[in-house]
């Protein structure tokens, strides 16, 4: 992934995929654009080293390797038992379970 940030969260979410899960390759903005400056450029010999970077050689194909590794666990994550899975079903439990309550109220 390469990541142009312009505003906001955008600059933790570069953080994140490039310094924390380092599957990323950053092109470098480090100034966010509110709408009261112009655009930050980045210059094509810029994207053309990230591209470069992330198509070819080792940093490329260890990247690759621990994308592959997040797609698989991300996958288990969903699937029924999956955290994510059990984590939802708790969140749709406990709003259940509430409404119930609040409907009781009501009677």
């Amino acid at each position: 992934m390469i990541t142009w940030p312009r505003i906001a969260d955008q600059f933790v979410n570069e953080n994140f995929v490039v310094d924390v899960l380092r599957i990323g390759i950053s092109l470098g903005v480090k100034v966010p654009n509110y709408g009261t400056e112009d655009v930050i450029m980045v210059k094509s010999e810029e994207i053309r080293k990230a591209v470069d970077v992330l198509m070819d050689g080792i940093e490329a194909d260890e990247k690759r390797q621990r994308s592959k590794e997040f797609s698989e666990k991300a996958k288990k994550a969903v699937e029924e038992g999956g955290s994510s899975y059990v984590n939802l079903a708790d969140f749709i439990h406990y709003f259940t379970e509430q409404i119930k309550k609040q409907a009781g109220k009501w009677k």
